[in-house]
């Protein structure tokens, strides 16, 4: 922006502040994606116009309503990167499903185990399947081949270049085309891992459920959502649609079926009901059916607890939801999503490639002549005021190339020095690790050296007849073993072995034992083969644990549906009490307290002021709960809770 003011002033010092203010307050908006630095560049920028806009703007002629309209400024979220981060949670969901469902896994899988078996199934058929999947494993020709002889289309799409709803659009298509891979894998001879992976995961239920509720989600959910984030219009045009995808993904957390029944979108939108639709909804067996709806459940669960923490300022008490007259007026111009700047990137990632020598400042240029149709402007321009702007330029351009190489040089100096000082920590983490394997290889000599499966149970037996606390002195002694394995023997296997507790759950030492055990066996056996086939569970065992993971992803959802109101009531109410510290008595609020080492919110009522203060915060109120066996009343700070975000004020 300074050298845009620069490009300019003429040279002008104070003409260029002028310009550069006059630039920057011009800012109305900003749309991020929520990536962590979003919230810093947006504050940045709001600090820097609050304390430009004075030089442009004279608020001594204007109303304090007015100034306040002046000074608002709008921070806005792409809808179409809440969309993308819906398929990391809907798989996380799915994963759960499996879990719950069956025992073993894909013997031929090679993709990362964070990935559902379901998504593995979608992402490994979009490599084997389509035209920019695998170079060296894809059969796309072949297969494209065997669908046209049946008169098909290849509905299955490259993850390359697609990124909002690939997961769930290539679900439906891969639910559609499963009859055809499975013919079309059995018939070829000597697959390699990756058409074996496939080929297997395609004949286990368990999988295609799970694609299928996915499907489905694409359908009725999520297709019609990218259709209408992608279209025009101001970004506050979809509180109303994201109210209607909260109160769906609600429903269909609690009942999956509803998802199967309807054949509209709930979000009141165009559905697509081609053949991908008609195959996902055409008639199934009923615990095929009740298997996807299970899968829904968990997927919608975790996705409405992204979309009510990602769309917050849209939603019912958020910033947004209920927009002022300015806040509309700031928001006309701010589109649903931020696909300009998508493209840009795929520019510059095409640009990269074919032209891997050019300079930034090259590309930069390009990308920006492209965009801001620079061409179509400097036709637009008399013959005069064209050959003055382009003789400008001329005479800037050596001025700004030396600003690049002396930024160059600046940016160079600084990796330096920042690779200097990740290679002082690099060297300080690998110390600090010989140290730590050294200290743990003589505090083991205190318990008898390392211990084998045979002589463990009289180690233990040995520190509990010299111990004073036996019980105590037994798990630090288990709980050294477990580090001398992990870090200095480094075994592999997983973490939780390793642990001395998990959740806030302190093991016991039959537990810690166990453990131990279990990794004295590996490093003798070594890691067990994995079956072949998945052993399927019980439907009635299944529904009972994934009851227990949903009542888990409610209390979550509970747990920061409140940390966000009692966020808000920090920001809103908290100024007014402070002034008037008298107005809390007598309100009903949500309290959260520590009870026998359990963190819980607890009703309650405030009946008077204890203690006065001159610092608010710092007064003393009584508050009797409504919960049994609690003591009549107790006094704390209940303002300093409310600024701790610890308190909840029933309104």
């Amino acid at each position: 922006m300074t050298d845009l003011a620069e490009s300019l002033g003429d040279d002008d010092p104070e003409k260029i502040q002028q310009i550069r203010a006059q630039i920057i307050t011009s800012f109305k908006a900003t749309m991020g994606d929520k990536c962590s630095v979003n919230g810093v560049f947006d504050e940045f920028i709001e600090n820097l116009r609050n304390e430009l806009l004075p030089t442009v703007v004279d608020f001594n002629t204007i109303s304090d309503q007015e100034k306040s309209d002046i000074l608002e400024m709008g921070h806005f979220i792409c809808r179409l990167h809440l969309l993308a981060n819906m398929a990391p949670v809907a798989d996380k969901g799915i994963s759960v499903f499996e879990e719950c469902s069956v025992e073993g896994s894909n013997p031929y899988s090679f993709l990362n185990e964070d990935y559902s078996g379901s998504a593995r199934l979608i992402r490994t058929a979009a490599k084997a399947f389509t035209a920019r999947g695998s170079a060296s494993a894809g059969v796309h020709e072949w297969f494209e081949s065997h669908l046209a002889a049946s008169g098909k289309k290849n509905h299955i799409v490259t993850y390359h270049g697609h990124r909002f709803n690939i997961l769930f659009h290539d679900a439906a298509a891969v639910y559609y085309h499963k009859h055809d891979i499975r013919i079309f894998l059995s018939g070829w001879s000597k697959p390699n891992k990756l058409l074996q992976s496939i080929l297997f995961d395609i004949n286990e239920n368990v999988y295609l459920a799970g694609v299928r509720a996915l499907g489905i989600v694409d359908k009725l959910l999520t297709g019609p959502f990218q259709k209408e984030v992608s279209s025009k219009g101001s970004v506050l045009d979809l509180n109303q649609m994201l109210s209607k995808l909260i109160n769906t993904l609600q429903i269909w957390s609690e009942n999956g079926s509803e998802a199967i029944k309807t054949h509209d979108s709930p979000l009141e939108l165009p559905v697509k009901k081609d053949e991908l639709f008609e195959a996902l909804f055409e008639p199934h067996e009923p615990e095929f059916d009740a298997m996807t709806a299970l899968a829904i459940e968990v997927a919608a669960a975790e996705m409405l607890i992204l979309v009510e923490r990602q769309a917050e300022s849209q939603l019912a008490g958020g910033k947004y939801a209920d927009p002022t007259p300015n806040q509309i007026n700031i928001a006309k111009n701010v589109p649903k999503n931020n696909n300009l700047s998508e493209r840009d990137m795929a520019s510059l990632d095409s640009k990269l490639r074919h032209k891997p020598g050019a300079n930034t400042e090259t590309i930069e240029t390009n990308i920006m002549w492209q965009t801001n149709k620079t061409s179509l402007w400097l036709d637009s321009l008399s013959v005069e005021e064209k050959s003055k702007a382009l003789n400008l330029a001329r005479q800037k351009a050596q001025a700004l190339r030396n600003k690049i190489k002396s930024r160059h040089l600046a940016l160079k100096e600084e990796i330096k020095s920042r690779l200097i000082k990740k290679q002082q920590e690099k060297e300080q983490k690998e110390q600090k690790q010989i140290d730590q394997k050294v200290k743990i290889a003589q505090e083991i000599q205190s318990v008898g050296g390392l211990w084998t499966m045979d002589n463990l149970e009289t180690q233990l037996k040995n520190i509990a007849a010299t111990a004073k606390n036996s019980e105590k002195s037994q798990r630090d002694a288990l709980i050294l073993q477990l580090k001398f394995h992990k870090n200095v023997l480094g075994v592999k296997a997983d973490k939780l072995l390793f642990q001395a507790s998990s959740k806030g759950k302190v093991y016991s030492v039959d537990t810690l034992k166990a453990n131990l055990l279990q990794i004295l066996h590996l490093e003798m056996n070594g890691m067990p083969e994995p079956n072949k086939t998945l052993v399927y569970r019980d439907m009635e065992e299944v529904e009972n644990d994934l009851k227990t993971c949903k009542s888990n992803l409610y209390d979550t959802l509970k747990t920061a549906r409140k940390k966000r109101q009692s966020k808000r009531q920090k920001d809103s109410l908290l100024p007014t009490l402070l002034n008037d510290p008298k107005s809390l008595v007598g309100k009903s609020v949500l309290h959260q307290c520590a009870e026998d080492g359990i963190i819980d919110w607890f009703q309650g009522k405030v009946t008077g002021i204890v203690k006065i203060h001159k610092d608010p915060l710092k007064i003393k109120y009584s508050i009797e709960y409504e919960v049994e066996d609690f003591e009549n009343s107790w006094e704390f700070c209940l303002l300093k809770d409310l600024e701790k975000q610890d308190l909840i004020v029933i309104m």
